[in-house]
């Protein structure tokens, strides 16, 4: 009797145990937001679901065809945990995504037959830096280091900056030269984004402990130093210039509650949210080439 007790009261402490402890376990990779390709038009109207790769919850910078009909897409982060970074197109409307194979940060090139993209360290491919494929992946060639390319309007440039993202160049597509732009950052956070006549960039840059600021710069090099357009301590990943003079811009709210905004460089007022986004954390968005959608990624429950 007293042994049989004793094993029961044994199994209740352990069950108790084992309860607290998956109260207080901090939440599994499994257990975050399902992280969704969105778009929606340029009014805030039409929220459309296009994309989601199952077994990731990691996905990001959603980038449009130059005919509008596809939309190229990284994956990075798998459920359980492991690091495995790959490129997606999906059409516009939405349907069954194509894996164009290991990468991340897709661009598309003006007549949308190649994409430019980056292969990071450590996920088995011997030459991390900017590679090119085919749009259908066919093809992978590895062009130079570096990280987070993007093709110019025109196709003959691409921007990018080296591996320890405190650099910033212009590669000439024909030449196969590069240009190292005058910029005084520690550190760029994330791409270079083309203006639409090709002849400017604007980044985001941090000095040292700084507040980012977001950046314009041109091209060409003939600039000593980049204008100041924004500082402030909620600019993050992305920026994506768009119609006429609007940037799309990442602003980290509390609790990391990533929302789209619009700023206009040219003009005098603090970056605008985004009309018509839905309730959920929302970033890396991206005008589509008539100007009239926008895509994004949600952290929308559907």
């Amino acid at each position: 009797m007293i042994t049989s007790l004793a094993r029961n009261g044994f199994r209740i402490v352990a069950a108790v145990l084992v309860v607290a402890v998956v109260l207080h376990a901090p939440p599994s990779i499994a257990q975050q937001p399902q992280q969704k390709i969105m778009t929606m038009d340029a009014d805030g109207a039409n929220l459309h679901f296009v994309a989601h790769i199952d077994g990731y919850t990691r996905h990001s910078v959603p980038r449009w065809s130059p005919d509008g009909r596809d939309i190229a897409f990284e994956v990075s982060w798998r459920e359980s945990g492991e690091y495995a970074p790959r490129v997606f197109k999906v059409a516009a409307t939405g349907g069954e995504p194509v894996d164009l194979g290991m990468g991340k940060m897709p661009s598309w090139s003006m007549d949308g037959k190649q994409i430019v993209f980056r292969i990071p360290p450590d996920v088995g491919e011997s030459r991390n830096g900017i590679w090119i494929m085919n749009s259908d992946g066919a093809s992978h060639e590895f062009l130079f280091p570096g990280h987070q390319p993007m093709y110019s309007p025109d196709g003959a440039h691409i921007a990018y900056t080296n591996e320890a993202q405190d650099e910033l160049f212009v590669y000439d597509v024909l030449e196969e030269t590069h240009r190292k732009l005058s910029q005084p950052y520690s550190r760029i956070i994330g791409y270079a984004a083309w203006s639409p006549d090709g002849k400017e960039l604007c980044f985001i840059g941090r000095k040292d402990s700084q507040d980012p600021e977001l950046a314009v710069t041109a091209a060409d090099g003939t600039q000593a130093q980049p204008k100041i357009c924004v500082s402030n301590k909620a600019l993050a990943r992305y920026p994506f210039w768009g119609p006429s003079t609007k940037i799309l811009l990442t602003m980290r709210t509390s609790g990391n509650n990533d929302q789209i905004y619009t700023f206009d460089p040219n003009g005098k007022s603090e970056p605008q949210r985004f009309d018509g986004q839905p309730d959920a954390r929302n970033f890396d968005a991206c005008w589509s080439p008539d100007l009239k959608k926008i895509v994004f990624v949600s952290d929308l429950s559907l």
